[in-house]
C-alpha cells in the first residue's frame, strides 16, 4: 500500500501533476498511520 503511494507521487512529480501528487501524498500519509506499519 505506500509502495504504490510513493509510486503514484513519482510519477505525478513526473508528470508534473500536483494534484494527483497532493492525492498521493494524502495516500501515503495514511499508509503510514496504519496500526501494522510502524517506523523504525
Amino acid at each position: 500500500m505506500l509502495r504504490a503511494a510513493q509510486n503514484k507521487a513519482v510519477i505525478a512529480r513526473f508528470i508534473g501533476d500536483s494534484k494527483m501528487w497532493l492525492e498521493a501524498n494524502k495516500a501515503m500519509k495514511s499508509a503510514i498511520n496504519l496500526p501494522w506499519y510502524r517506523r523504525k
